[in-house]
């Protein structure tokens, strides 16, 4: 678990769109593995909203992927993790 002093310690006080606008640096994975890290969370020009997650590809093709929000299948806080759908650009 983090030792961010930012963070208070009980997770399930803040809602989804909280850890989604606070995931940097969370693990990343499919249902086939772990494929990076999250480098950025993209927001909408109009509503500033979370739209997408910039994730650091950590094996294989090195490099960026841009995520959409909608691929967010769970996020967990506690061990700050994200999993996602797969997709074309995700694997």
């Amino acid at each position: 678990m983090s030792t961010d002093p930012r963070r208070p310690p009980d997770t399930a006080f803040w809602s989804r769109q909280y850890w989604l606008e606070h995931c940097e640096g969370y693990r990343a994975s499919t249902r086939d593995g772990q494929i990076g890290f999250v480098e950025e969370v993209v927001r909408a020009p109009a509503t500033e909203e979370p739209a997408a997650l910039a994730i650091r590809r950590s094996a294989g093709d090195r490099g960026l992927v841009v995520v959409p929000i909608a691929n967010v299948v769970e996020l967990k806080p506690n061990t700050e993790e994200i999993a996602l759908q797969a997709g074309p650009d995700v694997a």
